[in-house]
């Protein structure tokens, strides 16, 4: 299965594919996440979603389920369940896809290369806890005001260990492209 996922990876990890998730990217971050707050229903005096703190608590969750009234907690679930599940796809492929075409121009040693290989499966691990994140998110809000503590503290561990993989994978993200940065500046011209 890993290795399933990382051939595909490696299949489409070039320029055009990489500049189509830029671009999905930016629509998702962009344009999709600032229409959700001029949806109907969508509460102006809310508290910061959930999914933006590193952790909560059943009191945190309770009390941003208040703020957003029967119709805001119904908006989250269906926000959770559809756009929130396909941005994390999008950052997940562009991530994966940065990794494997900056570890490429690396051009490793054949031992670095098998202790890289699985490396840009990482982002994958990541939105893997984004979407138990949105399921758990979108569960407390429409089983508002019962809120099991057990779920409530599963839903916030993923989001602590989503926020924990986002600074993990950019971290990552950014070091491989200072690298071959780096290389690419270093490099000896070959004299003809």
């Amino acid at each position: 299965m890993l290795s399933f996922l990382l051939c595909g990876v490696r299949r489409i990890a070039h320029w055009p594919a990489l500049l189509v998730l830029l671009a999905m990217y930016a629509v998702f971050a962009g344009l999709l996440m600032r229409l959700l707050v001029k949806l109907p229903g969508a509460p102006v005096d809310a508290t910061p979603p959930l999914d933006l703190a590193f952790s909560y608590s059943v009191d945190t969750v309770f009390a941003h389920g208040e703020s957003l009234g029967a119709a805001g907690r119904e908006l989250s679930a269906w926000v959770h369940l559809t756009l929130d599940v396909g941005y994390p796809i999008v950052y997940s492929l562009l991530f994966a896809v940065i990794m494997v075409m900056a570890l490429r121009y690396l051009a490793l040693s054949e031992v670095w290369q098998r202790r890289t290989k699985y490396l840009p499966l990482l982002p994958f691990l990541l939105m893997g806890f984004d979407f138990l994140e949105n399921f758990g998110i979108s569960y407390l809000m429409l089983a508002w005001p019962n809120l099991p503590k057990l779920m409530v503290q599963l839903t916030s561990f993923a989001t602590s260990a989503k926020w924990s993989l986002v600074g993990l994978v950019l971290s990552l993200v950014l070091g491989l492209l200072v690298l071959a940065l780096v290389k690419r500046l270093f490099a000896k011209p070959i004299a003809g």
